[in-house]
């Protein structure tokens, strides 16, 4: 039987995590922590298919920086894994009088939690209002008897008397060790552009079609390909996407993930490779891909995104939903599609 639990574990500090389980998956949530999910483990291989950092999980108050920029919440409090972000993913920025550090405020904020066991399917439904914007950020977490997909369904809320502006991202971060040697990345994309970090091997700021890009040192690298061992490195690329899916697998390990999503909200993808990257906030331990469904085309704050006019909007009053589903499947062939259920077509 599918079912759902909520309980302390030491692990996360003593905080309260919400596990949804069945023959295939153990998915791990902690709702006073931005809703984070944690661990996506695929009982199988005993392998958690989320990234996760070498800082480890934070209780909120625990810890408190000797001084604050406008990236360090976010940061000093990252255990990796899948965040939902809104209104403000990227950098520092600010709208009608209101602002944000980075990946502001949702990822930051306790949600609340409610637990459901319906026969042949586990449920966790978590929410939480925004401080500094009137929105409110509803999801619900599905996993089936018998099934390797998770579904995650989102309702968000305007409960201001004007209409809002915003941003909205999912930061889903994948780990060894499917990520590296033997990894593949599959997706139907267009248009890439990559970002001006100091530690990157591409070439900032110029347009390619994916997946061949243009590097600083005049050659080319194909971004689906796995990573070259040897080298400490950053990467960042701003994808816009043809079809809201992407795969990534590996031969080495013979595992694959898909994840599917609405495209009318979240355009684009972040793909952001760490392959050791030295100093703060990762000095070199970190090996990383995030494949992030994202509603803009940079991360550069919400200025910038209503600059360009990708920015999302919502009327007084309204909503807006989001679906998305995550897949793990044995085997590493190449994956043609992954349609709105979370199934894989190879």
């Amino acid at each position: 039987m599918a079912s759902t639990r909520i309980a302390a574990e030491e692990k996360y500090a003593g905080a309260q995590v919400a596990v949804l389980e069945n023959e295939n998956l153990k998915v791990k949530v902690v709702p006073e922590k931005g809703s984070d999910i944690v661990e996506i483990v695929y009982k199988k291989r005993n392998l958690n298919l989320l990234y996760e950092s070498p800082v480890g999980f934070r209780r909120f108050g625990t810890v408190s920086a000797p001084s604050v920029t406008g990236d360090s919440s976010f940061l000093d409090f990252y255990e990796g894994g899948w965040q939902d972000i809104v209104p403000n993913p990227g950098l520092v920025s600010s709208n009608r009088g209101a602002s944000w550090g980075m990946h502001g405020e949702s990822s930051l904020l306790p949600w609340s939690a409610a637990i459901a066991d319906e026969g042949d399917r586990a449920r966790l439904r978590v929410s939480t209002p925004l401080l500094r914007y009137p929105l409110r950020l509803e999801k619900t977490l599905t996993l089936s008897e018998g099934s390797s997909v998770l579904k995650v369904d989102e309702v968000l809320t305007n409960l201001g008397e004007q209409d809002i502006e915003f941003a909205w991202l999912q930061h889903i971060v994948f780990g060894r060790p499917i990520v590296g040697p033997g990894m593949s990345v599959d997706m139907r994309a267009g248009a890439c552009t990559a970002g001006a970090y100091k530690q990157t091997r591409l070439k900032p700021e110029v347009e390619f079609d994916w997946p061949r890009a243009p590097a600083s040192d005049g050659s080319v690298i194909d971004m689906s390909d796995a990573p070259p061992t040897g080298a400490r490195y950053e990467d960042n690329l701003y994808v816009t996407m043809k079809e809201p899916w992407y795969a990534i697998r590996n031969s080495l390990v013979g595992l694959t993930v898909g994840v599917s999503w609405d495209l009318n909200v979240l355009p684009s993808l972040w793909y952001w490779l760490n392959n050791g990257a030295v100093d703060y906030p990762w000095w070199g331990r970190s090996y990383s891909l995030g494949l992030e469904p994202s509603s803009s085309v940079t991360e550069l704050g919400i200025q910038e995104y209503m600059g360009k006019g990708n920015a999302l909007k919502l009327r007084e009053g309204g909503s807006m939903r989001l679906g998305l589903r995550y897949a793990v499947a044995d085997g590493s062939g190449r994956v043609s599609r992954v349609d709105s259920e979370g199934r894989l077509e190879r």
